[in-house]
């Protein structure tokens, strides 16, 4: 079973696999893994961001006091 992992965790990873992209060294074919790899964590970290915006738009809702158009202008 994989350990699922914090958002944060998340965009290391992607950072670390960046690094190692822009290493002249390494190989094509591990450059396209490392790339594969970052498509996973950076669809997995945009759906926990969705879940994220999801949840406080709720919140806010239940509150009534600020405009989710507020939200998008900052």
């Amino acid at each position: 079973m994989a350990t699922k992992i914090s958002f944060e965790e998340k965009l290391e990873k992607i950072k670390e696999n960046i690094e190692k992209l822009e290493n002249e060294e390494t190989s094509l074919d591990e450059s396209i893994k490392i790339y594969e790899t970052c498509q996973k964590l950076i669809a997995d970290a945009e759906k926990t961001l969705n879940e994220a915006d999801g949840k406080v738009r709720k919140i806010i809702e239940k509150l009534g006091n600020i405009e989710i158009s507020e939200l998008n202008e900052g």
